[in-house]
């Protein structure tokens, strides 16, 4: 009898242990906001990273933690529901900073394109992250030579596709203050599918 009863606990056990170890993955994990980087000055696509969020809900906002440079500064970009980390880097004072996160972007070549543009979505899809009340947004920005650049992107089809309503988020990332070059300067765009 105590053989029997050993040999139900074992196999018990293999069969709850399994569901313990390999749980099948909520949807939420698919979730992804998708970050694109064009060049301040020329408007040029630079390059891409979808990331990955674990936030089920359509409404997409984004939260900062900004140090001000006094000398150096920096600034991290979050996705407000899921609070995971979208965008950091550094600002230097009279220097230059540098991207932090993502260190890596998918490169303009690695994206596929589409035949046909996307049309320009209306001016009230777009948010500009306002990280402080210094925070400095061109007043002539002019939205649709931003958007000629990632206007035939598939996955930009895709992420509209997916959450229409979803804000488009802007954040101008400027690593150089005081005599700042807007040629080390970079528009990163953020959508969430």
């Amino acid at each position: 009898m105590k053989p029997i009863l050993l040999l139900l606990i074992t196999v018990l056990f293999f069969n709850c242990s399994k569901e313990i170890i390999d749980p099948p993955m909520p949807e939420s994990q698919n979730d992804t906001v998708l970050m694109l980087k064009v060049d301040f000055l020329n408007e040029v696509f630079e390059g891409g990273k979808e990331i990955m969020v674990n936030e089920p809900i359509a409404d997409f906002d984004v939260t900062s933690n900004y140090q001000e440079p006094g000398d150096f500064g920096g600034i991290q970009l979050y996705s407000a529901n899921s609070n995971t980390l979208l965008f950091d880097g550094t600002i230097v004072w009279m220097g230059l900073g540098e991207v932090q996160y993502p260190l890596e972007i998918e490169s303009p070549a690695n994206f596929s394109t589409l035949e046909d543009a996307i049309e320009l979505p209306v001016a009230d899809q777009f948010e500009n992250v306002m990280y402080s009340e210094f925070a400095y947004y061109p007043e002539d920005m002019d939205l649709s030579t931003i958007w000629n650049a990632i206007d035939d992107l598939a996955l930009v089809k895709t992420y509209r596709d997916a959450n229409p309503e979803a804000k488009i988020q802007m954040f101008l990332y400027t690593p150089s203050v005081g005599v700042g070059d807007p040629a080390e300067w970079d528009w990163m765009i953020f959508m969430k599918n």
